[in-house]
């Protein structure tokens, strides 16, 4: 395995890693990891380290960068966007891997905030041709309502209400949001998910662009989606013809803190990238 520290952007404000494919035929199509929230490039608990060096082993060239102003990289123009600040910053990448490597098609993906940035990026430009979303977008649906009401943690969390509304206990109840696995609070952003119009847009021009989604939800996204088949309910107009897998990793938390959970989700993001976008695959 090779991994390379790049600069590029202007005045070459913007930094990453590539790890190059070991594999000796390599895919003409580059992996990109774009950074999830505060963290930087190694992603959180070194995920992206882990899934760009597996990527390298099916043949896939692989870039981690810090976004601006995350990390080692510098942010610009602070009085535009942060959605075209990032679009912007996605682009620079794309760009030095297709003058650098030769190639000209993309796969992006990321945690959370990097999932949905991905997406977004995607529908500004036609090089991508899949996309990985890791706890992305979602909505509730009448399913997640009926299976919610009869979750254990639910029903805690309206007995803790109830007790807090007639002032009992207060020294002993916890706040709820203390019983989420990944709380939030000393947040450094207020992070607030796609609308379900501006995703449901997206969605139908990747389709028809036959862009491959790979959707991943874990534990960590209770609160939204609590079983498989809620991502096809949340959109039932679209025909996603068999472009669009899930997978519901419902005893894993949003961020991965045990190694074995490290594993599996690599395992699944890098089984979905051989199979679509390998070079077998691509002949076959």
């Amino acid at each position: 395995m090779k991994e390379i520290a790049c600069q590029f952007g202007e005045q070459n404000r913007l930094n990453g890693i590539i790890t190059e494919a070991t594999n000796t035929v390599r895919s003409p199509i580059a992996l990109i990891l774009v950074t999830a929230g505060l963290t930087a490039k190694a992603g959180p608990f070194r995920l992206y380290t882990r899934l760009a060096r597996e990527a390298s082993k099916i043949g896939m060239i692989a870039m981690r960068f810090d976004l601006g102003g995350i990390g080692n990289s510098k942010e610009i123009h602070p009085g535009f966007p942060l959605n075209k600040r990032t679009e912007w910053d996605i682009k620079q990448a794309a760009d030095y891997l297709e003058k650098n490597y030769n190639t000209s098609s993309f796969v992006l993906g990321g945690l959370c905030s990097g999932a949905e940035d991905s997406l977004r990026y995607a529908l500004e430009d036609q090089r991508v041709t899949g996309v990985f979303l890791i706890d992305g977008h979602a909505y509730r649906t009448k399913k997640w309502w009926w299976m919610n009401t009869f979750n254990l943690r639910y029903i805690i969390q309206i007995f803790g209400r109830i007790l807090r509304s007639i002032r009992l206990f207060k020294y002993i109840v916890k706040d709820t949001n203390e019983l989420s696995l990944e709380g939030n609070s000393g947040s450094l952003i207020d992070y607030q998910q796609m609308e379900f119009e501006e995703v449901n847009i997206i969605l139908q021009t990747l389709i028809d662009r036959n862009t491959r989604l790979h959707y991943i939800y874990t534990l960590g996204l209770s609160d939204n989606f609590n079983h498989k088949n809620q991502f096809y309910q949340m959109f039932p107009n679209i025909d996603f013809k068999d472009l669009v897998t899930v997978n519901y990793l419902s005893h894993m938390g949003h961020v991965q803190i045990f190694e074995q959970d490290r594993d599996e989700m690599v395992k699944t993001i890098c089984d979905w990238l051989n199979h679509n976008f390998s070079l077998t695959s691509l002949i076959e």
